[in-house]
This record gives C-alpha cells, structure tokens and sequence, in this order.
C-alpha cells in the first residue's frame, strides 16, 4: 500500500466522519426544533386561557358594578 492509497483512506474516513457529524446535528436541531413548536404551541395555549380568564373576570366586574349601582339607585328610592 502506496502513500496515495493512505491519503485515500485517510480522506474517506475523514468524509465519512464528517457526514456522520452533519447527520448528529442535523437529528440534533431537528430535535431541538420540535422542542420548541411544542412549547411555542403550549405557551400560545396557556396565553389563550389567561386571555379568556381575563375577559372572564372583566365580565364579572362589570356585573358586580351594575347589580351594585341597581342596589344603591334602589336604596336611594327607599
């Protein structure tokens, strides 16, 4: 085995090891991206809730403002 045929070898380990090392991070980010479409989507869920408990809650002030205003107009007739 000649020194070409060492430097040949040499190259295609090299380049197997390269692609070896692309595919790790490829699976790595893919992975990674996942990870964070899951959080983004259960973050924009948990967003959603605190929206509709905060219309939930206005809701409910408002009538609270309203049923105590008809109290007192009624208080003021009496």
């Amino acid at each position: 085995m000649d020194s070409s045929d060492l430097v040949e070898k040499r190259i295609k380990r090299c380049m197997e090891s390269s692609a070896r090392s692309v595919a790790a991070s490829a699976k790595s980010i893919s992975a990674a991206m996942a990870q964070s479409q899951v959080a983004t989507r259960t973050q924009s869920d948990a967003m959603a809730q605190l929206a509709r408990e905060a219309n939930e809650a206005r809701e409910r002030a408002v009538d609270l403002n309203q049923k105590l205003r008809a109290e007192a107009a009624q208080a003021a007739v009496v």
